[in-house]
C-alpha cells in the first residue's frame, strides 16, 4: 500500500496532469519575470535613493529570483513525478481488488 492509502490511480494520474500544466504555466510566467525584472531601469542616484537599501533590496531580490524560480520548478516537478510513479504502482493492486 502506498503512503497515500487507498486511492483510484486514474484520479492520480489526472490530478499529475493538472499539477504539470500549472508548473508549465508557472516556469512560463517566471521567464516572463526574470527578463522583466533583469530589464528594469535602474533608479535615480539622488540624495534620497542613496540614503535607503531599497534600491539594493530589490536589486539583490532581482539577482535571486532566477535561482529561486528554478528550485520551485525542479521541486514542483518531483512532486509530479512521484504523483505519477505511485499512481502506476498502485495499478495492479487496484485492478487486483
Amino acid at each position: 500500500m502506498s503512503f497515500l492509502g487507498q486511492h483510484n490511480h486514474v484520479a492520480l494520474t489526472t490530478e499529475a496532469d493538472v499539477l504539470q500544466s500549472l508548473g508549465a504555466a508557472t516556469v512560463a510566467s517566471s521567464a516572463v519575470a526574470v527578463s522583466a525584472t533583469n530589464e528594469t531601469a535602474p533608479l535615480d542616484a539622488n540624495e534620497m535613493t542613496r540614503q535607503h537599501c531599497w534600491p539594493k533590496f530589490f536589486s539583490n531580490h532581482g539577482q535571486q529570483y532566477p535561482a529561486h524560480a528554478t528550485r520551485g520548478a525542479a521541486i514542483h516537478q518531483k512532486l509530479v513525478q512521484m504523483l505519477l510513479t505511485d499512481s502506476l504502482a498502485s495499478a495492479p493492486t487496484e485492478i487486483g481488488n
